[in-house]
């Protein structure tokens, strides 16, 4: 089956229930067999005239079990006989050849209950099956059990690989062949892996497990192309779909700008947020560098409403149950953090945060001045400089080891000028800034050189708006022009190879 096939939801449920079936369902022929040669072999003891020690014949009427002066209805200890069972055995006396006519109706009707009439001859095959099943679940368990202490789920520790990447988006309204081109230009780069967003609300608007056929295509055709193109995907689900939040009055997408407000509303249910990673997981394999949850919960632009520590431990817990499920060596990313929060990191650690998982990720920005210059006190934690070595501090002090990204670093070469943030520089500067940046992150041993990965925001403006500093943070503008920052980033990727 192609890969289009395999991403379509009847598709998928299909094969999980051929794999089930596979599993549980056996060839009921040998059984009705066997069944109806153990029929007949009490027919013939019954018919067999019976003796006693000194070989005389005994009557049936003196069994020794008391059946003599047995009341019908009743079990020979006196408690109430079965009555669907009673009558069953009337029946196979008066009528000993509609045992094998019925046996075998019943078992083309309810397999699950073929071996019922002869229960005390269950069928051995099946009985080992089931204890080697129970012997590898139990050595899977003992393993767990070995690695975590006791009766504790098994904690991931997992040594993921580090990475240098872009972030490669699909753009509404653009081609698909846009982002495949974005994917050969980040191998150009000198790029190992890209960042990919997925828009959950995107990809599955309407209901769970009911996708987009267009979306999930074009993300299919990107992870194709970025395989073939030797590059690793980092898949991170963001945007809430409207069916699995709640809202006042039970409409939360009433409207367009309703359902775009719902999008930055965190899911009702972990659960549905964690299959949906859960697929994506099972659905791209080792084409994965791994699954980031969610983007910048820190911010209300994306995370409401702002109990944010909580419910985000709450859904990257349960993102990491369903990953040690489906896909157990995927490297699970968590944090992304809007600049170095430092307090609301250790409110993420307070809510259990280390137990979950793998790599600790944040998002390096730097307004619009050379990373090597601070921000005023109180945007301290928004600086390049400042905001890492807060991360780090917290880091050292309750996680210490802990693998850390930079999934998000970038200038923008916007014409905002004088905001408190995203202001934008020159594409001269925009090349020198990343240049110098990715030096110091790059440097083991230096006060700024511990993250282990890094991806740069982004490789292409997505549209020409010169004044939207979001449109303008590419390395590509948005015509096709390479900006000088896309040969500075290239030679940096190079050093660090080297």
């Amino acid at each position: 089956m192609d890969l289009a096939e395999l991403l379509r939801p009847a598709a998928l449920d299909g094969l999980e229930r051929q794999a089930r079936d596979r599993a549980r369902v056996r060839d009921p022929a040998p059984d009705r067999r066997a069944a109806r040669r153990r029929r007949a072999d009490r027919r013939q003891r019954r018919a067999r005239p019976q003796r006693d020690a000194r070989g005389r014949t005994r009557s049936r009427s003196a069994d020794h079990r008391g059946q003599r002066h047995r009341v019908p209805g009743l079990r020979a200890d006196g408690r109430r006989a079965h009555r669907r069972g009673l009558d069953r055995r009337r029946q196979l006396r008066r009528h000993p050849g509609r045992a094998a006519r019925t046996d075998g109706h019943a078992a083309r009707r309810r397999p699950a209950r073929r071996l019922q009439p002869a229960r005390r001859a269950r069928d051995v095959s099946g009985r080992r099956a089931r204890r080697r099943l129970a012997a590898v679940a139990g050595a899977a368990a003992l393993a767990a059990l070995a690695g975590c202490g006791g009766g504790e789920q098994p904690v991931r520790t997992l040594d993921p690989p580090a990475h240098r990447g872009v972030a490669v988006d699909i753009v509404f309204g653009t081609p698909a062949s846009a982002e495949l081109a974005e994917v050969d230009a980040a191998a150009e780069l000198g790029a190992d892996a890209i960042r990919v967003a997925v828009q959950w609300a995107g990809m599955e608007p309407l209901r769970a497990g009911e996708l987009a056929d267009w979306y999930v295509q074009r993300l299919d055709g990107l992870v194709a192309r970025a395989r073939r193109a030797g590059l690793q995907v980092l898949l991170t689900p963001v945007f809430t779909p409207c069916w699995a939040v709640d809202a006042a009055g039970g409409a939360p997408c009433a409207s367009p700008a309703a359902a775009q407000q719902v999008q930055t509303t965190h899911p009702r249910d972990p659960a549905d947020y964690a299959r949906f990673a859960g697929r994506l997981a099972r659905r791209y394999g080792d084409a994965l560098a791994g699954l980031e949850v969610w983007n910048e919960p820190n911010l209300p632009g994306f995370w409401a409403p702002q109990d944010a520590a909580r419910d985000y431990v709450r859904l990257v817990r349960a993102t990491r149950q369903e990953l040690l499920r489906v896909a157990p060596r995927l490297p699970l990313v968590a944090g992304a953090l809007a600049g170095g929060d430092a307090p609301f990191l250790e409110q993420l650690y307070g809510e259990g945060l280390a137990d979950e998982i793998d790599v600790l990720s944040v998002h390096a920005y730097n307004d619009g001045r050379p990373p090597e210059r601070g921000l005023p006190a109180r945007f301290a934690r928004a600086a390049f400089r400042q905001g890492l070595l807060a991360v780090k501090g917290v880091v050292d002090r309750r996680d210490a080891g802990r693998t850390v990204w930079v999934t998000e670093i970038g200038w923008n070469t916007s014409t905002q000028r004088g905001e408190p943030f995203n202001d934008g520089v020159g594409e001269a500067e925009q090349a020198a800034y990343l240049g110098r940046a990715l030096a110091r992150l790059q440097a083991p041993g230096t006060a700024l050189g511990f993250p282990e990965s890094v991806f740069v925001y982004r490789l292409r403006d997505p549209r020409q708006a010169p004044a939207d500093p979001q449109q303008n943070y590419g390395l590509i503008a948005a015509d096709g022009r390479r900006k000088p920052a896309f040969a500075a980033v290239r030679r940096a990727f190079a050093a660090r190879r080297g």
